[in-house]
């Protein structure tokens, strides 16, 4: 499994996708990778201009407003990432 994250996501901590790789069976945890973005919001890879919206289930279910910031660096890295990722483990051998 391949898990992207943003540092700025208005969803989660910053560091959910961790504790929930932590909280897995060691064996578990060799299957999955994380990809870590500091510095990224909610939507970096959203062709939309960058907005803020309320949900209900941000902010941990508390509700509250959402950054969605594109990045175009980060989109690309993400693609990239995610590309590579599935040739290397879905190729035929």
């Amino acid at each position: 499994m391949l898990m992207f994250a943003g540092g700025e996501d208005d969803y989660d901590e910053p560091d959910t996708c961790q504790k929930f790789i932590a909280s897995l069976p060691e064996e578990a945890r060799s299957y999955v990778s994380l990809k870590y973005y500091p510095k990224a919001t909610h939507g970096w890879d959203s062709q939309e201009r960058a907005k803020v919206f309320h949900d209900d289930s941000a902010w941990l279910g508390r509700g509250g407003k959402v950054r969605m910031t594109p990045d175009r660096e980060v989109a690309e890295d993400s693609r990239r990432t995610a590309v590579e990722f599935f040739v290397r483990h879905l190729a035929p051998r």
